[in-house]
């Protein structure tokens, strides 16, 4: 006879050696029987790898296919995630980041803080299913839940980003490799990089600049106070790396954030292929204030469509000088003549 236990998405039953659930889809290690995302390589909780093939062909794909590259069949129709809802390629359930659907009741909560703010349910930081408070180790995917901080043996919770007493960051990914982390490991189980576990503060944001339906964050560099926008590079006096999205100080040889696991080169790629004239759609550069496509002048901060005679942003509210395209004089607006070097002043005078 052979034993049945719950499926940890559905709860329907299954076979206890089941690697796949025959009601809702989702696929079990076959060594550990974790639940594994979709088109997973590797099994984050006993470090199995898999290989890949095509449900309709047989041919060998990546994780990233989003369709086999020998016969055209989609490969990732919809996501499965343990403990949430299915959620399709069109987005037809959107929830905030970082934000899950309590697996026992339901509520969207917070997936970092690690318990249900309604229910009281505790559960797992990595397959997402209910645990008890008593349980030492996930028993569903074995997931140590609790673990000592190695720079001050303060007892912690797995998921714990900071330790509270010392302030010691715990990556969630490798900044070598962008493999995620188990708290309180100090090597990656994917390419065996060190992992640092030191403490490590933000940078410190000195102002926000509204830009259209976001906010340019304006931070001082720790090392030498000068002010910088991180979206569009790294410190420019002392070249202090900061990532660009949660503003966490990197160190020379950190490829991606250990944080957010994203790389500051891809992020301001990113944020300049998002700068569009508000007037022809053609790309601006990064600190251009003018459209290189149809001329229309631009706010360098917020890139809203600017008149001649501006000298401050009517949408983020940024002040502007205008400079004698001869001699750089600064001039007022409306001038129709250098009182520097005397040129004769165009409709065409540069900000």
């Amino acid at each position: 006879m052979v034993m049945s236990i719950s499926c940890p998405t559905c709860e329907q039953p299954i076979p206890a050696d089941a690697e796949q659930c025959p009601h809702c889809q989702q696929e079990f290690c076959p060594d550990c029987g974790a639940p594994l995302g979709a088109m997973a390589e590797k099994c984050f909780s006993c470090g199995a790898e898999f290989d890949l093939f095509c449900p309709r062909c047989d041919a060998e794909v990546q994780s990233g296919d989003r369709v086999c590259p020998a016969c055209g069949e989609v490969l990732v129709p919809e996501i499965v995630s343990p403990g949430l809802p299915s959620v399709t390629g069109t987005g037809e359930t959107e929830l905030p980041e970082g934000a899950i659907l309590c697996p026992t009741c339901s509520e969207v909560v917070d997936a970092a803080e690690g318990f249900c703010r309604e229910c009281g349910q505790p559960f797992c930081p990595s397959c997402l299913q209910p645990v008890s408070d008593d349980d030492e180790h996930c028993p569903h995917c074995q997931l140590a839940l609790y673990f000592t901080c190695p720079l001050c043996n303060f007892e912690l919770t797995a998921g714990t980003e900071v330790c509270p007493e010392c302030q010691a960051l715990f990556p969630n990914f490798c900044s070598q490799c962008r493999s995620p982390v188990q708290g309180g490991l100090t090597t990656c189980s994917a390419c065996a990089a060190d992992i640092i576990i030191e403490p490590r503060a933000s940078v410190r944001m000195v102002m926000t600049i509204p830009a259209g339906d976001r906010a340019i964050r304006i931070l001082a560099c720790p090392e030498c106070g000068e002010n910088f926008n991180p979206l569009e590079s790294d410190c420019p006096t002392c070249g202090t790396r900061v990532c660009p999205v949660c503003q966490l100080e990197l160190w020379e040889e950190e490829v991606v954030c250990p944080r957010c696991g994203l790389a500051p080169q891809e992020v301001r790629r990113n944020a300049m292929a998002e700068r569009l004239c508000p007037r022809c759609r053609a790309s601006v550069p990064v600190g251009v204030d003018q459209c290189p496509q149809c001329a229309q002048l631009l706010c360098p901060e917020c890139l809203a469509p600017l008149a001649e005679s501006d000298n401050e942003c009517p949408q983020c509210g940024a002040e502007f000088e205008f400079a004698c395209p001869e001699c750089n004089y600064v001039l007022q607006a409306g001038a129709e003549a250098c009182p520097q070097c005397g040129t004769q002043l165009s409709e065409e005078n540069d900000e």
